[in-house]
């Protein structure tokens, strides 16, 4: 790497932490509307539920339920595919690395 782009990096590094956090906060809002919206169109079921003698805590579990199943096979699912993408990209990292030093040693 050149002495110069040093500066370069860390404000690009900057850039993409701010637009993370911009994305995960987006992420966040968006998941607090989906499942206020997940209350609020259940509302009546929940108070047929409640009238059939359901405990409120099984009408709670009901609505975990009804997030939770979906959010923990998006997770299983997702956090192996983020691992093999990790792993993806650090070898081909590294592997571009390498073809670069064998370009450079074979030119000499």
């Amino acid at each position: 790497m050149r002495s110069g782009s040093n500066w370069s990096v860390a404000a690009f590094g900057g850039i993409v932490y701010g637009f993370a956090i911009v994305i995960l906060i987006a992420v966040a809002l968006t998941i607090a509307s989906v499942i206020t919206g997940t209350v609020l169109a259940g509302y009546r079921d929940f108070g047929v539920a409640k009238a059939l003698g359901c405990t409120p805590w099984q009408v709670m579990g009901l609505l975990v339920a009804q997030v939770g199943v979906p959010a923990g096979i998006g997770a299983l699912l997702g956090l192996p595919l983020g691992i093999l993408g990790g792993a993806y990209s650090w070898a081909n990292r590294r592997f571009s690395w390498a073809c670069r030093r064998l370009r450079r040693s074979t030119r000499r």
